[in-house]
């Protein structure tokens, strides 16, 4: 035990320095550990903040669209005066009180077939689409009508 005895300071000199070390190393341990946490949380938040502001845009969107005048237009389909008996054609008719410039895009979803018009009707007055124009109108026949800055029109045939 006398042997023990000598090296007893040095001993309890080392566990001092081990305990002085963890003292002072424990704060900057703990600081990292918060900073890492801090960089989740900011992350987190910087995700929310990306997810919101996208929501919000897309309801913004929505809103705008939803506030927009409609097309004033009517849409008829109707059978051809002229020519074959084939399909309906579609009348379509201005009911602004100026001239008016409107797409109209016609899709058959069975074929995956589209066609593309650009019209500019006069103040109450129409016009036809079918066969001579190169569309025959069958059942499924998805019709949009669209002028900017107004909501469009959509429809399918039966």
């Amino acid at each position: 035990m006398g042997r023990f005895v000598k090296y007893l300071p040095w001993a309890i000199a080392l566990g001092c320095a081990v305990a002085l070390v963890f003292a002072w190393l424990n704060p900057w341990l703990q600081l990292e550990q918060k900073n890492v946490e801090l960089s989740a949380s900011k992350l987190q938040y910087d995700n929310l903040v990306t997810e919101t502001n996208g929501k919000l845009a897309e309801a913004n969107r929505k809103l705008d669209l939803a506030n927009r005048p409609e097309v004033q237009v009517r849409v008829e389909f109707k059978k051809p005066y002229l020519g074959s008996a084939r399909g309906n054609v579609v009348n379509i008719l201005n009911l602004a009180k100026q001239t008016v410039a409107i797409t109209l895009d016609l899709e058959r979803a069975s074929s995956g077939q589209k066609q593309h018009f650009d019209m500019v009707i006069d103040a109450g007055k129409s016009q036809d689409v079918g066969e001579r124009e190169g569309w025959t109108f069958v059942p499924g026949d998805k019709l949009t009508v669209a002028r900017p800055g107004h909501k469009s029109i959509v429809l399918v045939t039966e």
